[in-house]
């Protein structure tokens, strides 16, 4: 259910961040998601495309690396750069925690081939949302729904399967798993005890 929610989180969050702080700033600041000093909202695109950018790098950098001490490195590294970029007002610290909560989002997710999907669509959902504004965010939510729904993928199933089309069974298996004993056949258990 965890890795459910982060979905949402992964793909909304930034480019949620990015509508609220530069189109509705009253808004921002009076549920502090941004700073008074937030520079404007060019900046603030400005500053979301660029940790975005890094962050990638960052994600990227530490996956190719096949030293043991790669993980450890890119987390110094990462907090060092964000200290100086805030230091030299590359970026906000309210844009590097939305991206790296954008980010463990993204880790958290098993499917690689998912989690690279769902990046590409929120750099596209953010491109959309900082050309349009909300106008712009919600015909970026609509294109990435349909690019879903209509992608064929391996096996003929959708990717909102079993929502779409709708199976009970298979959503309630997704969802609430059963305990062992109970979903291997009968042959192999027998009320939680293993049969010769």
């Amino acid at each position: 259910l965890v890795r459910f929610l982060c979905i949402p989180v992964n793909l909304l969050l930034m480019p949620l961040f990015l509508l609220i702080g530069a189109y509705y700033p009253q808004f921002a600041l009076k549920w502090h998601i941004i700073s008074s000093d937030s520079g404007g909202p060019i900046y603030l695109m400005f500053f979301v495309f660029a940790v975005e950018f890094l962050l990638d790098l960052f994600k990227y950098s530490s996956s190719l690396s096949s030293d043991r001490f790669s993980g450890a490195l890119s987390i110094v590294s990462g907090l060092l750069i964000g200290d100086i970029a805030i230091k030299l007002q590359w970026a906000s610290p309210e844009t590097l925690f939305y991206g790296a909560v954008s980010l463990l989002a993204n880790l958290s997710i098993a499917s690689k081939e998912f989690s690279e999907a769902l990046r590409v669509y929120r750099v596209f959902l953010l491109i959309t949302t900082a050309l349009g504004g909300p106008i712009g965010f919600g015909i970026g939510i609509i294109l990435i729904l349909l690019s879903a729904l209509t992608t064929p993928v391996f096996g003929g199933y959708s990717y909102f399967w079993p929502l779409f089309p709708f199976h009970w069974k298979a959503l309630c298996s997704l969802l609430f798993r059963r305990p062992t004993s109970v979903a291997q056949p009968c042959r192999t258990w027998s009320r939680g005890n293993v049969q010769k």
